[in-house]
C-alpha cells in the first residue's frame, strides 16, 4: 500500500487544487471562509482560507 504522501504527489494540478479545497473546507472551524481561486495572476495561491 502506498502512503498518502505518495498518492498526493501523483495528483495532477487540478486534482491537487480540489484536494486542498476539500481539506481546507473540512478545517472550516479554523477559517471564516475557504475559496478556490486558481488562474492567471493568482501568485501561486489556488486555495485560500481566511
Amino acid at each position: 500500500m502506498r502512503s498518502a504522501a505518495i498518492r498526493i504527489q501523483e495528483l495532477d494540478d487540478s486534482q491537487l487544487e480540489e484536494f486542498v479545497d476539500l481539506w481546507a473546507s473540512q478545517k472550516s472551524k479554523l477559517y471564516v471562509s475557504v475559496e478556490r481561486v486558481g488562474g492567471a495572476n493568482d501568485k501561486g495561491r489556488d486555495v485560500i482560507g481566511f
